[in-house]
């Protein structure tokens, strides 16, 4: 974020999600308290319309952000951060005395859509590793079921371990195995 930062040429540089029930968070920043509100006043209306109407803005007046590195910021600049077409957050940058000009805002976006990639790729790499757990979990309980079958002899306390262990599985709280005779029948 810090390298970010330089691209944009901002003293400070955050990326706002809006999270469903919790307003606007920051997912991750550069010189800025991990406190810092985005949900009132003049950050939140910048928010909201770099999220909806796709909208980059700037403002000097009525800013008044206070910085990690301890100064206080007089200028908000904020752009939408937009992946395969849809707004996936906002960017936020900041700066102490002066205003972004025509081109900084220009950099901003860039740096915008380099932001969009990024979190593309990390929601793309949880996926996959969620799907890796989940047929790792599928196969060990499988391996699982395989043993037990092997070792248990009673059929009462085959069906017991059976169903404990496919109920664990699928984080039921109960399960029931049907088996059928030689005709089909349960």
């Amino acid at each position: 974020m810090a390298y970010l930062a330089k691209v944009a040429r901002a003293d400070a540089i955050a990326v706002i999600l809006n999270m469903r029930g919790e307003g606007y968070v920051t997912y991750v920043a550069h010189n800025l308290p991990s406190e810092t509100k985005w949900t009132d006043g003049l950050p939140a209306v910048m928010l909201g319309k770099a999220m909806t109407e796709r909208a980059s803005e700037q403002a000097t007046s009525g800013v008044t952000l206070t910085l990690s590195d301890g100064r206080d910021a007089d200028t908000l600049a904020v752009v939408p951060v937009i992946w395969k077409d849809q707004v996936v957050g906002g960017l936020a940058a900041i700066l102490v005395g002066r205003a972004f000009s025509a081109e900084d805002l220009s950099s901003l976006g860039r740096v915008g859509d380099l932001i969009g990639l990024e979190l593309a790729e990390a929601n793309a790499l949880w996926r996959a590793q969620r799907q890796q757990q989940d047929a790792e979990q599928k196969l060990k309980a499988s391996r699982d079921l395989q043993a037990i079958i092997r070792h248990e002899r009673d059929p009462d306390q085959l069906l017991e371990r059976a169903t404990a262990q496919l109920a664990d599985v699928f984080g039921a709280d109960g399960v029931s195995i049907m088996l059928t005779n030689a005709q089909g029948e349960l």
